[in-house]
């Protein structure tokens, strides 16, 4: 039973095309908007991040520098200070420095009783808190401010602290490195996030500022920078993973649509099936559909189909019998040494394409054949059938023209084309002495060459006004003879197997001549005989 497959159905292919075109169109789009929405997302998170790590980095300067200042006050209110001394996170300069060292501001807080940062040669960072008597200041050290902030900083991540004024006062991992970071930010303060390019590479920038408010009021900003590279990495892994998911999903769902589809339209390639087979004539064909769907009732319906299709085939196939047994009655009934004839061919020439396994459906061209391959003997007259003695040249002639008259009465009957051929060249000889074209061989039809031999042995074993029924041995002994020359040697073959004779090694002599041939005729079938066929040996 053929199937509806991927591979060789047209309909399968088409609604495979359209499932993957409607699968394919949204997942593309959606492929496109999760490229687009999840990159923005994966940026803006990536920038999310530097920004918070500027803020935890700023939030660990404020609290080492409150730290700072409430050990300075501690270590001020002990006296503990000593000019020049190392305090560790701090280096002491001087004790009740007085306005002209400090400056009137910072002086101004010492005496609210506040800490004022102050700056001091080369950039230093100094811190005054108030002391007994007047004030203490001590330079900070890098490790009194910074700590180890920089372990807050993920690995690839450069920092900068700058004052209000825009000096650098830490760097990380070094000031030459980043210098261009100080620089862009000079620039313009008050812009937000910012690309600056170092070393022809692109980097991303951000600024956290706060505010020193107990410690004199400064404004210090964390930059923070980071390669725009390494900030696009998980976007473009995402965008290379994308492809790939859309691939997969792709591929799984055309795996799964061409197996569903297969399995879908599997009934359709079952009708196509059942209607060949109908087609061919096999009108009991039956399918057996259990889809559940329309595809069941369609196979109902295809049944039902085929069986009136069958009871009308039938009926038509048992006209069509009628009718041509009618026409074969009314041509044998012209003669009545001719009853029956047609009937007792169709039989035996039936036998032996059964025998020589001829198919069944050449076989039933065949028995319509034999039962209208005399039909041209409407036109020969009754003299000429039932004339006891020998045929003149004349008579012969014309009866050798009824398989041309048959031809022209059954051509315009297009449900007998298939038997025309047979009808018309059942009288050529093997040999290509027949009539009426002269074929010879296999050019000669094969059922033409069956039904030879048939009508040849029923005509000698029939009654005929110029002489009397031969017996059966010597039918078939005059057949042999014929064999090769005027029958095919397969078709004489096979009525010796169907009767049960057998040929000698060499084809006997003629020991009865049916006649003598007409003068300057070669046919040896210019006898009364031949009115029928009967073998004449050459």
């Amino acid at each position: 039973m053929p199937r509806l497959s991927i591979v060789h159905g047209k309909l399968a292919w088409r609604v495979y095309g359209l499932f993957l075109g409607s699968a394919l169109v949204p997942v593309v789009l959606l492929a496109v908007l999760c490229l687009g929405m999840v990159g923005r997302e994966l940026d803006r998170a990536a920038e999310h991040r530097l920004h918070a790590d500027a803020r935890s980095f700023g939030m660990g300067i404020v609290e080492r520098l409150l730290l700072v200042e409430s050990e300075l006050r501690l270590r001020a209110a002990a006296g503990s200070t000593r000019e020049s001394a190392d305090a560790g996170p701090t280096t002491f300069v001087a004790r009740d420095p007085g306005p002209a060292l400090i400056g009137d501001a910072a002086w101004a807080r010492i005496a609210r009783g506040a800490a004022a940062l102050l700056r001091g040669p080369g950039g230093s960072v100094r811190l005054a808190v108030p002391a007994p008597g007047g004030a203490a200041v001590a330079e900070l050290t890098a490790h009194g401010i910074w700590g180890d902030l920089d372990r807050r900083l993920d690995q690839g991540v450069d920092a900068v602290v700058v004052d209000e004024t825009g000096a650098a006062l830490f760097a990380w991992p070094d000031a030459a490195r980043t210098a261009g970071l100080a620089a862009a930010w000079s620039a313009d303060p008050q812009a937000g996030p910012r690309t600056w390019t170092r070393d022809g590479a692109a980097q991303r920038a951000v600024a956290w500022p706060f505010l020193l408010g107990t410690l004199g009021g400064q404004r210090w900003t964390v930059l923070l920078s980071r390669s725009q590279d390494e900030i696009g990495a998980p976007v473009r892994a995402f965008r290379r993973v994308v492809p790939l998911l859309v691939v997969v999903v792709l591929g799984t769902v055309a795996l799964l649509a061409a197996y569903h589809i297969e399995r879908r339209l599997e009934p359709i390639g079952r009708l196509i099936g059942g209607a060949s087979r109908v087609a061919s004539g096999d009108f009991g064909a039956r399918l057996d559909l259990r889809s559940g769907d329309e595809f069941e009732a369609l196979g109902h319906a295809f049944n039902d189909m085929a069986a009136k299709l069958g009871a009308h085939f039938e009926q038509l196939e048992r006209v069509n019998r009628e009718t041509l047994n009618a026409l074969s009655r009314a041509v044998d009934a012209k003669s009545p040494w001719t009853a029956g004839h047609s009937q007792r061919v169709t039989v035996l020439a039936e036998i032996l394409a059964e025998d020589l396994g001829v198919p069944l459906r050449e076989r039933a061209v065949l028995e319509r054949a034999g039962l209208v391959h005399d039909v041209g003997k409407i036109g020969t007259p009754a003299a000429i059938l039932d004339k006891p003695g020998k045929l003149t040249a004349e008579e012969y002639e014309q009866m050798k023209r009824h398989p041309d008259t048959g031809w022209g009465i059954l051509a315009p009957v297009s449900s007998l084309a298939d038997v025309l051929p047979i009808v018309r060249h059942h009288h050529e000889r093997y040999d290509g002495r027949g009539y009426p074209d002269g074929l010879a061989g296999e050019a000669i039809p094969f059922g033409a060459r069956i039904l030879a031999v048939a009508d040849v042995f029923d005509a000698l074993a029939s009654d005929r006004p110029y002489r009397a029924a031969l017996p059966p041995t010597k039918v078939i002994e005059m057949i042999v003879e014929g064999r090769g020359t005027q029958f095919d040697p397969r078709v004489v073959d096979a009525l010796l197997r169907v009767s049960g004779a057998s040929a000698s090694p060499e084809p006997p002599a003629a020991s009865e001549p049916a006649a003598t041939p007409v003068a300057a005729t070669p046919e040896p079938a210019a006898t009364p005989a031949a009115k029928e066929d009967a073998c004449v040996p050459a």
